[in-house]
C-alpha cells in the first residue's frame, strides 16, 4: 500500500471519528448540572447552546471552506426547542454567509478575474469536494420521485395564498438567475416504466448549457495526464460540470432594467428618467418575437406580464415624483435614482 493511499485511508478515519464525537456530544444530556455536554458542544460547533430536546442524529456538514480543514456546520437547528433553535440557526447562517459562493467567478492565474461572458454560478460547497455520480444519476429515477411524491391525485387548495404567487415567484427568479438557453446537443434520457400515463419512451430532457469560462469544455484533468502541465487547454481541466448566471447575482430588479447596456437603453424612453410605454401605458411589442420589451421576457404569460408592467408604471411615477422635487436633475439621475427606488421597494415587499 503506497503512502499516499494510507494517507487518504487515515484522513477518512478521522472525520469519521469526528462526526461520532459530535453525535455523542448532541445526544449527551444537556440537563446535568454541571452542563458538560453544553460546553463540548459549544466549544466544538461554535454554539452558544443546545436545547433540551435535541435527539442525536448526523445533522452536522463537514464543509471545507478552503482553509484545508472541514468545517462542522450544525444543519439540525430545527430539532432544538426554541430560543436555542433560533440561536443554532443564526450561527450556521452566519458561518455559511461568511464563506459562501464558492467559485462564483474563474480566476486568472495572472491576477484579476478571466474574461468570461458571464459569472458561474455560485457554490455553497468547493468543486474539489464535490462527486459528479454519472452511473447513479437516476437511482432513484427522478420520474418515479415525481409520480410518488409530486403527482396531485385531487385537488389541494392552497388557502393563504393566491394565483398572483405564481407569477411574482417567476418575476423575482428572473431577476436573480438563469442559465440560458438548454443545451440541445446534449441530454439525459429518464427511463420510463411500462404504466406511465404520459410517456412510452424516454424522457429526453437538453442539458443546462456549460460555462464558457472553460478554454475547452470536455477536457478533464485525466485527459490532461497526457499532456505538458503548461498545455494551454489543460489550464482550466475539471472533471465536473459548472455554470454560468445569465442574470447578475445581486437583488437589483434586473428583470425590469436588463443587464446589459443595449438592453437597458432599449427600454428607456431618455426622456425624465423613464421607461417607454404605449399611449395606453402598455409595454411595447418587439415586432421580431411578439413578445413585450422589457429587461427579460422569457417563459412570458399573463401573470408575468402584469407584475412587468405594473412596476414599469411604478417606476415612472417615481420618476415624476422626483421630477417635481428636483427639477434640475436630468433623465441619468431621474432614472437611476427611480431604479435603486424600485429596487428596494421590491426587495421590502419580497420580505414583508
Amino acid at each position: 500500500m503506497s503512502a499516499k493511499l494510507r494517507q487518504i485511508m487515515k484522513e477518512e478515519a478521522d472525520r469519521e471519528k469526528e462526526k461520532r464525537v459530535i453525535k455523542e456530544d448532541i445526544t449527551d444530556s444537556p440537563s446535568e448540572d454541571n452542563g458538560s455536554s453544553t460546553k463540548k458542544l459549544s466549544k466544538r460547533l461554535g454554539c452558544l447552546s443546545v436545547g433540551s430536546s435535541a435527539p442525536g442524529n448526523d445533522n452536522v456538514d463537514f464543509i471545507d471552506f478552503g482553509n484545508g480543514k472541514k468545517n462542522p456546520v450544525p444543519s439540525n437547528w430545527w430539532q432544538y426547542n426554541y430560543p436555542y433553535d433560533v440561536i443554532q440557526l443564526i450561527r450556521s447562517q452566519s458561518q455559511l454567509q461568511e464563506n459562501n459562493l464558492i467559485d462564483s467567478y474563474t480566476e486568472n492565474p495572472n491576477g484579476g478575474i478571466r474574461g468570461c461572458l458571464d459569472p458561474k454560478i455560485g457554490r455553497n460547497v468547493l468543486l474539489n469536494v464535490t462527486v459528479q455520480d454519472d452511473c447513479n444519476l437516476y437511482n432513484p429515477n427522478p420520474r418515479d420521485i415525481s409520480r410518488t411524491l409530486m403527482q396531485r391525485k385531487e385537488f389541494i387548495p392552497a388557502t393563504s395564498i393566491n394565483i398572483l404567487i405564481a407569477g411574482w415567484v417567476q418575476f423575482m427568479i428572473h431577476d436573480w438567475f438563469g442559465s440560458g438557453p438548454n443545451d440541445k446537443s446534449r441530454h439525459f434520457e429518464v427511463p420510463v416504466k411500462d404504466d406511465d400515463p404520459d410517456f412510452t419512451t424516454v424522457i429526453k430532457i437538453n442539458r443546462t448549457r456549460p460555462d464558457n469560462c472553460t478554454r475547452l469544455p470536455g477536457v478533464t484533468t485525466k485527459i490532461c495526464k497526457n499532456f505538458p502541465r503548461d498545455y494551454e487547454f489543460c489550464k482550466d481541466a475539471k472533471d465536473y460540470e459548472t455554470h454560468q448566471n445569465i442574470n447578475t447575482h445581486w437583488w437589483d430588479a434586473s428583470q425590469l432594467y436588463g443587464v446589459d447596456f443595449t438592453l437597458n437603453n432599449r427600454i428607456r424612453s431618455k426622456m425624465d428618467g423613464k421607461l417607454k410605454l404605449t399611449a395606453d401605458n402598455r409595454l411595447p411589442i418587439d415586432s421580431h418575437n411578439g413578445l413585450p420589451v422589457t429587461g427579460l421576457s422569457i417563459d412570458w404569460w399573463v401573470g408575468l406580464g402584469m407584475f412587468h408592467i405594473i412596476w414599469t408604471r411604478e417606476h415612472n411615477y417615481v420618476c415624476d415624483m422626483l421630477k417635481q422635487r428636483n427639477p434640475t436633475w436630468d433623465d441619468d439621475k431621474l432614472y437611476h435614482t427611480a431604479r435603486l427606488i424600485i429596487g428596494g421597494v421590491i426587495c421590502k415587499n419580497s420580505y414583508t
